[in-house]
């Protein structure tokens, strides 16, 4: 398959954890014990999808020294966002955090430029704005009850920064090892961050109890999206890979108007479909 059939795999599975993640979070009552469950369960996952594919034989932990330190530094930003995963969507309407997740894909992308030295062309550049503003502007559909506070947006700044950061080394892990392997290692070693130094067995039988099969499906989708994801940064740039991903926000607020009730402005969100068709086409053209 090619990079845009991958690409488009991830985002299928993305927009669906949107709708789960959404539902897990609002219910939560304890964030980081739910992270921790959601990880491991997402660490299972993957486990089994390798399986049953036959990929597992593809696991290779050799490396240099150098590529170990690339992807201890992507599992350290990922654990920090993974334990605050459930708890932004505390402090933020799902609205808020879809505005300020856009900063993550804004630092992966200037972030790949200067690491991957990838080439940046006009139609790229155009397409890469369409698709961020039309993921700005879908999520400005606002609910009619907000608690958006100045913490609560500093916070999810500071939690959506580590997951670009994070998102900005994948390319380099995947070809450092291979997307099998480096699947695996940004799936454990943050889980255990995201343990570190202790949870209580009561909060995580509390989140069982509360996330049941949606935190189970949830942490499916995530994984089966991610590898989906590091399977095209195997093939492409990750400058194009990684805004044509990002469109699962807008596909999610579609879903979300389908099945959670959520039908405000739906006339802005038509407009962003096109933005974002728009500026995915470029990408591919580019």
């Amino acid at each position: 398959m090619t990079w845009i059939n991958y690409t488009f795999i991830s985002v299928f599975f993305f927009s669906l954890l949107g709708l789960s993640q959404r539902i897990v979070a609002t219910k939560s009552k304890f964030p980081r014990a739910a992270s921790f469950i959601f990880n491991s369960l997402a660490t299972l996952s993957t486990l089994i999808y390798l399986t049953v594919t036959g990929n597992l034989k593809n696991i290779n932990f050799k490396a240099s020294f150098f590529a170990w330190g690339i992807a201890l530094v992507a599992c350290f930003f990922y654990a920090i966002f993974e334990r605050n995963r459930f708890l932004v969507y505390k402090y933020l309407d799902a609205s808020d955090a879809s505005i300020i997740s856009n900063v993550s894909i804004v630092i992966s992308i200037v972030g790949a430029l200067f690491i991957y030295h990838e080439s940046l062309s006009l139609p790229k550049i155009i397409g890469s704005l369409l698709i961020i503003l039309a993921l700005f502007i879908v999520s400005q559909s606002k609910s009619r009850v907000s608690h958006f506070t100045l913490h609560g947006l500093l916070f999810g700044i500071l939690i959506f920064s580590t997951l670009g950061i994070a998102s900005m080394l994948d390319k380099a892990g995947t070809i450092n090892f291979n997307s099998s392997t480096y699947s695996i290692i940004v799936w454990v070693i943050p889980t255990l961050m995201v343990y570190f130094p202790y949870i209580k067995r009561s909060e995580i039988s509390t989140e069982i109890k509360i996330g049941n099969w949606k935190i189970v499906l949830a942490a499916i989708l995530n994984a089966l999206g991610y590898i989906y994801i590091l399977k095209a940064f195997e093939i492409a740039e990750a400058t194009k890979v990684l805004p044509l991903a990002q469109t699962s926000t807008f596909f999610t607020v579609i879903l979300a108007a389908l099945f959670l009730r959520e039908n405000e402005n739906l006339g802005r969100k038509t407009i962003c479909a096109i933005l974002a068709i728009a500026g995915s086409v470029l990408l591919i053209m580019s």
